[in-house]
C-alpha cells in the first residue's frame, strides 16, 4: 500500500537508513506518518447475526476508529470461496482451510485470525498473519503464525508450556488482551441493586460445570463452589443473566459485583465492563501469582476490592466507607478508559505488527509456565492436580 503525505497527498519516499518518509513536495520529513491498513479479521462470527460483544467485530471497530479499512470475513464465507473455485474436497482431505485465498482475493496488509476451532493453512499467503489465542488447553488453529497474541495475562506462558516446538519458532509473541467499548454501557445508571451481587452466564453456572472438559470443568467447578458458599452465608445475591442486553441492564444497576479473577483469565471482559458502568468491583483472586497479575497491570486497592476467602466479604461490609467507594469507582473507570478501549487495543495491535515488520523478533523466554505446577497431561488429557 502506498504511503501518501497526510497534508498534499502526494506518495512518498523513504529514507532506507533511517526509516523516515519524506514528501517531496512539502520538503518534510514524515517521521510521525500515521500508515493506514487493510485488515482482514477472520472469526468465528465476525459476519452476520453475531454479538453485539464479540471480541474480534468490537477490534475491528477500533481498527476503523483509528482509520484502517477493516474487512471481516466468517468462517462460512472462506469455505464459500473454496466452493467458488471447487475446492471443498482439497478442504476435506487435509482438514485444513488455506488462508492463501484471502490475501489472493483481498490483497489486505495483514489477516488477523481469532481462535476459531477450525485449522487453517497459511502456506503460500503473501501477508503477515496474526493469531489471538484464546483458551490454553486447545490446540493452534494455525502453525507457526507470523505474531502470537494471547488474549489473558500469562497466556502465552501456558502456550510455550504446551506448545514449545510451536512457540520457539514464531517470531512475534506478545499479549493482546480482551478489552471493552464503553460507550455501551451507561455508567450514569441509579445503582437500585445493592450489596454485592454475582450476575450469572447465559448458561446457568451451576449447570455449567460439565460443558467444557476436564480441564475447564474442575476450574468452573471450583468458581462454582466459591460463588455456592457465598451465597450460603449471604454474602451475595446471585442474579440469573441472560443474553448481552439483560447482562448489560443488570450490570448497570448494580451497585457492586463479585468477580472471579481465574486462574489465568485475570483480565476478563466482565471487568472492565464493570467498571463501564462504574460499578464497584469485588474480585476474588486464587493466590499471591494471580494478586501480582492484578498489581503488574496497575489494578490497585484503590480502584477495587480484592477477596481469597468468602470470610473476605464481610469484612468489606464491615469496613467499606460510603465515601471512599465512589473515589474507588471513579479511579476504575479512569483506568479502564486509559488502558482497556478496544480502541487502544487495536493501537497496540498495529503497533505489534509495525514492531514485528521492522525485523524486531520478540519471543520471549517466560521463567516457568503460568498458572500453576499442578497441571498435567495424563493420557492425553489436562489434569488440574490440586483440584482432585
Amino acid at each position: 500500500m502506498l504511503k501518501k503525505c497526510n497534508d498534499c497527498g502526494t506518495v512518498l519516499g523513504k529514507d532506507k537508513k533511517s526509516g523516515y518518509y519524506w514528501c517531496i513536495k512539502c520538503k518534510g520529513v514524515r517521521e510521525d506518518y500515521d500508515m493506514k491498513y487493510k485488515i482482514c479479521l477472520l472469526g468465528k462470527n465476525t459476519g452476520k447475526g453475531i454479538g453485539k460483544n464479540n471480541f474480534i467485530i468490537k477490534l475491528g471497530e477500533g481498527f476503523t476508529k483509528l482509520g484502517h479499512e477493516v474487512i471481516p470475513i466468517r468462517f462460512g464465507e472462506l469455505y464459500d470461496y473454496l466452493q467458488i473455485y471447487d475446492l471443498t474436497e482439497c478442504f476435506v482431505d487435509k482438514k485444513e482451510i488455506p488462508l492463501r485465498f484471502i490475501s489472493y482475493i483481498h490483497n489486505p496488509d495483514f489477516i488477523m485470525v481469532e481462535q476459531t476451532y477450525n485449522r487453517f493453512d497459511i502456506s503460500g499467503v503473501d501477508c503477515p498473519v496474526i493469531y489471538q489465542h484464546r483458551e490454553y488447553t486447545h490446540f493452534p488453529d494455525i502453525e507457526n503464525p507470523d505474531i502470537l497474541l494471547g488474549s489473558y495475562p500469562n497466556r502465552l506462558e501456558v502456550f510455550e508450556y504446551y506448545y514449545p516446538n510451536q512457540y520457539s519458532k514464531i517470531p512475534y509473541c506478545d499479549d493482546n488482551f480482551v478489552a471493552t467499548n464503553p460507550n455501551m454501557f451507561d455508567p450514569n445508571k441509579k445503582k437500585i441493586i445493592k450489596g454485592i451481587t454475582m450476575i450469572g452466564w447465559v448458561t446457568n453456572p451451576f449447570n455449567f460445570a460439565d460443558a467444557n472438559g476436564l480441564f475447564n470443568r474442575m476450574i468452573v467447578e471450583d468458581q462454582v463452589g466459591f460463588y455456592q458458599d457465598c451465597i450460603k452465608k449471604g454474602y451475595i445475591t446471585y442474579i440469573k443473566g441472560g443474553k448481552f442486553e439483560r447482562y448489560r441492564e443488570l450490570l448497570e444497576q448494580c451497585e457492586a459485583v463479585l468477580i472471579d479473577g481465574g486462574y489465568i483469565n485475570a483480565f476478563g471482559r466482565r471487568l472492565f465492563e464493570a467498571m463501564a458502568c462504574k460499578t464497584l468491583c469485588i474480585i476474588r483472586v486464587h493466590n499471591a501469582k494471580t494478586r501480582d497479575i492484578f498489581k503488574k497491570m496497575g489494578l490497585t486497592e484503590d480502584m477495587c476490592y480484592f477477596i481469597y476467602e468468602p470470610e473476605d466479604i464481610q469484612d468489606i461490609y464491615d469496613t467499606r466507607d460510603g465515601i471512599e467507594n465512589p473515589k474507588k469507582v471513579e479511579r476504575a473507570y479512569e483506568w479502564m478508559m486509559n488502558n482497556h478501549t478496544y480502541e487502544i487495543r487495536a493501537k497496540e495491535t498495529i503497533e505489534k505488527f509495525e514492531d514485528y515488520k521492522s525485523g524486531t523478533r520478540k519471543c520471549p523466554k517466560f521463567m516457568g509456565y503460568a498458572p500453576h505446577a499442578d497441571i498435567k497431561i495424563i493420557d492425553g488429557k489436562v489434569i488440574y492436580t490440586d483440584l482432585i
